[in-house]
């Protein structure tokens, strides 16, 4: 895996980036510092845009960013006019010889795989050499600065109200939530005792400024980012079904094939999500994450 995903996908976020600012100026505002870091919010107009962590040194101002669909990005100084160019990075063992940034005249960025993300939690020494110029930053206290922008982003989506789709079909429930791609804490279509898991793992990832178990991933796309086509590719498929009870299979591809197996329950007349599990290697069961989560592991 890369550090750079696809430009394409990220082309289409800075379009609704772009499409946002008209509607009114940006906004960033100071949230905390930690150590030689600012992490800072950011929003465009009266909406919420993305959370940063931003750290000046003598190669200038580097910015790590995490936006409301739950993207990476990495960015610094423009290299000159506006472009794409290819360029070397290195973090500790990671040492990327092709990376292809945009460039917007201010800034240039690439977004950032999981990978990448957690060499960054890591700390050491960031180069990048692209354009004919070099860049040098010491990643210091990063495991608690991208947690603080996590939780930057988990407070600024706000737990409230009731899930945003819901249906009395199960799978419809399904498809409303993979077409909507509503992810917001509190938006997910949880029964009741699945959002009170979720609740206690964001409380405890709040109280000690790193993502814990269950937090750290988009549950739905069985990673932090999604290849193109990922979402073209689900499919359902009922596996048992009653008045009260469904399961339903999702396959997809991200990454390989994925398959995810959602136990549905009828809770108030409305087909919720109960439980996720991942099926084949390195199963996972969500309300178990949540258990470890808000247990701070």
């Amino acid at each position: 895996m890369t550090l750079i995903r696809v430009l394409s996908g990220c082309a289409l976020l800075v379009a609704a980036a772009s499409s946002v600012m008209a509607q009114g100026p940006a906004k960033e505002t100071k949230q905390r510092d930690i150590g030689a870091w600012d992490v800072i919010r950011r929003d465009e107009g009266d909406r919420f845009n993305r959370c940063i962590a931003e750290m000046r040194s003598g190669s200038g101002v580097l910015r790590v960013a995490h936006n409301a669909a739950g993207k990476w990005t990495v960015s610094f100084p423009g290299l000159g006019g506006k472009a794409k160019h290819t360029g070397r990075t290195r973090l500790n063992k990671l040492d990327e010889p092709a990376v292809e940034f945009q460039d917007d005249g201010s800034r240039a960025w690439a977004p950032l795989s999981p990978r990448w993300v957690d060499e960054f939690r890591r700390g050491g020494r960031l180069e990048i050499a692209v354009a004919g110029k070099r860049f040098a930053w010491d990643m210091k206290d990063t495991g608690a600065v991208l947690g603080a922008v996590q939780d930057c982003v988990l407070r600024a989506r706000p737990m409230k109200g009731g899930p945003a789709v819901v249906s009395t079909d199960p799978v419809q429930t399904l498809k409303a939530f993979y077409g909507a791609r509503d992810k917001s804490l509190g938006k997910e279509p949880f029964t009741r005792r699945l959002a009170a898991l979720q609740a206690a793992a964001v409380k405890r990832s709040r109280q000690i400024n790193e993502p814990v178990s269950g937090m750290d991933f988009s549950f739905e796309i069985d990673g932090q980012d999604s290849e193109p086509g990922t979402l073209a590719s689900v499919r359902y498929e009922v596996l048992s079904k009653d008045a009260q009870r469904a399961s339903i299979k999702v396959t997809f591809r991200n990454g390989g094939p994925r398959e995810l197996h959602y136990d549905m329950v009828s809770e108030s007349g409305r087909w919720l999500i109960d439980d996720v599990r991942r099926v084949g290697k390195e199963a996972w069961m969500l309300s178990d994450l949540y258990r470890k989560g808000a247990a701070g592991k």
